[in-house]
């Protein structure tokens, strides 16, 4: 008995310092709010442990996700696809960017009203310098026709097509687009 008293008043002793006795006074405050927690915790588990013992509730439950999967119609092809999908992620991450990067860019310009008016403008002049819109309809009708006598003649050769990029309407034509894309890569950085 000897050692169960000194273990009291050692016990005692420890519970009178003020750290103790602090501690034990923030536990007894909190003890409602404690009891009523772990109160919401039991009534859910005890939910839960009847739910898993419902063999109706259970077997609905996997009939509807069974049901859900079904519709889907997945085969192996389609895991078999996404498991490239999964592979291809690193390669297209970076493309994915870059084509977010090209409609955020677009996004700006064409929210952006006075660039709009401006580069309407601009394509209008640019527009009406080579191609003489008033004459847009004998032109679309001459076009066709010149297409319909000679679209039965030998094809397009590599020297047609080189004699083609000679043509300044052509050239002319590159050009702008070259200035554009030189234009939005100073505009990236």
């Amino acid at each position: 008995m000897t050692t169960e008293k000194r273990d009291l008043t050692e016990v005692v002793s420890t519970l009178e310092r003020d750290e103790q006795l602090e501690s034990l006074s923030y536990l007894v405050d909190k003890l409602p709010t404690f009891v009523s927690t772990l109160q919401a915790v039991e009534d859910k588990l005890a939910f839960v442990a009847a739910s898993m013992q419902d063999e109706r509730s259970l077997e609905l439950i996997a009939d509807d996700v069974e049901g859900k999967i079904e519709r889907l119609h997945i085969d192996s092809t389609h895991l078999d696809a996404m498991m490239t999908m999964v592979q291809l992620l690193p390669r297209l991450v970076p493309v994915i960017e870059q084509v977010d990067n090209v409609v955020a860019f677009a996004e700006s310009v064409w929210g952006d009203k006075r660039t709009v008016d401006q580069l309407t403008t601009t394509m209008t002049e640019t527009v009406k310098e080579y191609v003489p819109i008033d004459k847009g309809k004998e032109i679309i009708e001459e076009t066709k026709e010149e297409f319909e006598r000679t679209k039965d003649d030998s094809p397009i050769t590599i020297f047609g097509l080189m004699k083609i990029l000679k043509d300044p309407v052509v050239q002319d034509g590159l050009k702008y687009a070259q200035a554009f894309l030189t234009t939005v890569q100073k505009h990236r950085n």
